[in-house]
């Protein structure tokens, strides 16, 4: 797993990757958003939001989630 670079607008190194959760419909049937992005604890400087809708149930959910939080570490990684 990817870990996040410091904040490119503080320095700060101790970055928090959050993530939400949420359940929804979506064409008469039911879904899971997850959300990820990076988070700055010093300053509060937040990251690029990445989201994926996933059908419920879905096998592969896992692999889907923890796909969307590394994109969302590297989009982090690529602010200068």
């Amino acid at each position: 797993m990817t870990t996040p670079n410091p904040c490119p607008f503080c320095g700060y190194s101790n970055i928090k990757t959050s993530s939400k959760h949420k359940w929804d419909w979506d064409i008469n049937q039911r879904v899971e958003k997850y959300t990820h992005y990076c988070l700055c604890n010093k300053c509060h400087a937040k990251g690029p939001v990445t989201t994926i809708t996933i059908p419920y149930p879905s096998s592969s959910k896992i692999k889907q989630v923890e796909e969307n939080k590394e994109k969302a570490i590297d989009l982090w990684n690529q602010a200068k």
